[in-house]
């Protein structure tokens, strides 16, 4: 029996329809906007729960206050990508301003989605068209969330010592904390945390320098997200000490972070926001609800616009990666050395 076998077509065509190479493609595109479309149905279920939650009393703000108070927090979450855009450069994987923006915030709609992992999966699709692969983004996202943890108990413990909440000794605690920030202790956690994953460390890993940067962005992120909170509280008719709203919003969210029970700390991070701030219950809890209202139409927006205009400086993208390598392992086995949760959650 004889097998006539027709060469393929100059185009990588077969005889029988479309090359293998074409139907992955298409395959990637729906899969690629199917996934889009369950992360914009997320973010709107999410809105409508926290409409839902605290619309009905937002008559009761100071408009003028209310806008400038998401004004500021939209300020916040975009410092919060400064942190991401200075951890890639740490790790030799920078990317142009536009590009890192998009792969940052695009993502962070992921945490919408029941599930830590969804965040670090969709930065990791987008991370790829730009040459990065999986094994970088992950290690990306856990120092993200890293220099976000350290920073945030440094914060919100320093803040909350100066405004009379937490005993002076407690600040005994930032010699740790800025120890785990020291680039040997992080470099030999991040090394630890690959090998856990059975991945293989970086080539390059972030300099004090990075960390710095990161540190900088870190400290600007907490000051906007506390100013943001505290005019909330002028716009209820019961504003605190700024320095306090700083404390209190860095320590909502670690415990947000560390008690992990809904999608981006949904719960925890409101319970300790309300347990901390100087007033009654229901006023602290309107605060802290419509401080999460805004900062998810800050997502949206970011996300939004970034997805839009995905380039702002156009620049060559650089070639992705051959496939078949260690490092193109399904994105979500990876995201195991990553942390809990994905980038972002900045918040």
């Amino acid at each position: 029996m004889t097998l006539n076998a027709q060469p393929a077509t100059a185009g990588g065509d077969g005889p029988d329809g479309p090359s293998v190479t074409g139907r992955r493609r298409l395959l990637c595109r729906v899969v690629r906007v199917g996934w889009l479309v369950v992360l914009v149905i997320a973010l709107a279920l999410a809105l409508r729960s926290r409409w839902s939650e605290v619309g009905d009393q937002l008559a009761s703000l100071d408009p003028g206050l209310l806008l400038l108070s998401a004004g500021i927090g939209l300020v916040g979450l975009g410092l919060s990508a400064g942190i991401w855009h200075a951890m890639l450069a740490g790790i030799g994987e920078p990317l142009p301003l536009a590009a890192s923006l998009r792969v940052f915030f695009v993502g962070q709609i992921g945490k919408y989605v029941p599930g830590a992992v969804w965040p670090v999966v969709t930065q990791a699709a987008l991370a790829r068209e730009h040459g990065i692969v999986p094994r970088a983004t992950v290690t990306a996202v856990t120092l993200f969330l890293w220099v976000h943890l350290v920073t945030g108990v440094a914060v919100g413990i320093t803040a909350l010592v100066a405004t009379g909440v937490l005993p002076l000794v407690t600040l005994a605690a930032l010699l740790l904390l800025m120890a785990l920030l020291a680039p040997p202790v992080l470099r030999w956690t991040l090394t630890r945390l690959l090998r856990l994953a059975r991945r293989a460390p970086m080539r390059r890993q972030p300099t004090g320098r990075h960390l710095l940067v990161a540190g900088a962005w870190a400290a600007a992120m907490w000051i906007c997200y506390g100013v943001h909170l505290q005019v909330l509280t002028a716009a209820i008719g019961e504003p605190i000490d700024v320095i306090r709203a700083i404390g209190v919003f860095a320590a909502g969210w670690v415990v947000g972070f560390v008690l992990l029970i809904a999608p981006a700390g949904v719960g925890p991070r409101e319970a300790a926001i309300v347990a901390l701030l100087p007033l009654p219950a229901a006023a602290g809890l309107l605060v802290a609800l419509a401080s999460r209202l805004v900062l998810t139409l800050a997502d949206a927006l970011w996300a939004g616009v970034t997805a839009v205009r995905p380039v702002l400086i156009r620049r060559p993208t650089r070639a992705a990666p051959a496939t078949g390598g260690a490092d193109d392992e399904p994105v979500a086995k990876a995201s195991a050395g990553g942390g809990r949760r994905g980038a972002g959650d900045g918040r």
